[in-house]
């Protein structure tokens, strides 16, 4: 069994502190090949370390777009997991029983994804999608393991955890989320001091918003989202040969196909992470710098961060923020002038 808690305070929020009991779960091993786990967890099934492929599972807590790693701000969702393990090969089968969308920042807050629409006389509605323990949706995933790396399979049936603008009603501006089918493949392998990795995923059913202004969408309900599909591919690799240091590098590449007309997003998107770690005191003190580049308006976010152990229990961290966009960049744009210093401390038990 493991309970653990997750907590933060900002004091520019209207609500300043937010709290909640993070993963918890409870794992029982029948035998020594089986494994089942259900309650409250984060699920790993693909090989990126920054973007989210295979793994479209958890959602994100974007409040802060970029202060951490994708693996610190993922959120844990009510699931089962049946995992089967071979020496060589396995089997997980996975049951997601509650429906959690990524975690924004508040209305009109500097990283608030709906600050376009604020202003608009209309009120905002989210549809949430209905996800239960008896209507889960669900994942899968078969893996082989080698001396020089490993293969996976996955597919998934189940929602997206970002919102897009569907459609207009009586002073009501409709957001819904995406049912997905998504599918693809993973593999990594060892070479000397790097680790090279790679990971493959179709999906169907994404939401793509139009190339509409605010006026003509409005007087078409139907005008806002269109449903599409997409090929996403990362290829990346670690490199751990030099003492203390780490650097990663993963370049990602995403087409949008399946869709007609003029779209209000790029339907040829391609970004990369570039980063650099190195430990020092004792592995006691950790610098990282991470920097996240979109090729298409030129488009970039840089993080400068530091990690002091106090004890083993008790880390405490500082940093700075940059983040440059284009007018036209959709996604960063409206952060652009958000620049901001950071600190912070993290206790486990």
């Amino acid at each position: 069994m493991q309970l653990a808690g997750l907590a933060s305070y900002d004091a520019e929020l209207e609500d300043a502190s937010y709290m909640e009991v993070d993963q918890s779960y409870i794992e029982w091993g029948p035998t020594p090949s089986l494994n089942i786990k259900s309650g409250r967890q984060i699920i790993s099934l693909g090989e990126s370390n920054y973007f989210q492929l295979a793994d479209r599972i958890n959602p994100v807590d974007e409040r802060a777009f970029g202060l951490s790693e994708l693996s610190e701000t993922l959120l844990p969702v009510a699931a089962s997991r049946l995992s089967y393990y071979q020496s060589r090969w396995g089997v997980d089968l996975i049951a997601l029983h509650e429906f959690r969308p990524n975690h924004y920042d508040e209305p009109y807050g500097d990283f608030d994804p709906y600050i376009e629409f604020r202003d608009m006389p209309l009120e905002i509605q989210e549809n949430r999608p209905d996800v239960s323990l008896t209507s889960p949706d669900v994942a899968g995933r078969f893996f082989l393991s080698r001396p020089w790396g490993d293969i996976a399979l996955f597919a998934s049936r189940l929602h997206g955890r970002e919102a897009r603008p569907t459609a207009v009603s009586e002073n009501t501006l409709h957001f819904d989320y995406s049912e997905l089918t998504l599918m693809g493949a993973s593999a990594n392998r060892v070479l000397g001091s790097w680790l090279l990795k790679s990971e493959y995923a179709y999906s169907d059913g994404d939401l793509y918003l139009r190339d509409y202004s605010g006026e003509r969408a409005m007087q078409d309900s139907n005008a806002l989202s269109v449903t599409g599909s997409t090929h996403r591919w990362m290829v990346g690799g670690r490199y751990t040969g030099a003492r203390n240091l780490t650097l990663d590098l993963e370049i990602l590449s995403s087409h949008i196909v399946s869709v007609d007309g003029p779209l209000g997003e790029d339907r040829t998107q391609l970004k990369g992470v570039a980063s650099i770690e190195r430990q020092m005191l004792n592995e006691k003190l950790v610098a990282n710098l991470t920097y996240m580049g979109w090729e298409d308006n030129l488009a970039s976010m840089v993080r400068v961060r530091l990690d002091y152990a106090l004890q083993d229990d008790v880390v405490v961290f500082a940093g700075a923020v940059n983040y440059s966009a284009s007018a036209e960049d959709q996604m960063l744009a409206p952060y652009r002038n958000n620049d901001r210093m950071f600190v912070g401390f993290t206790l486990s038990f």
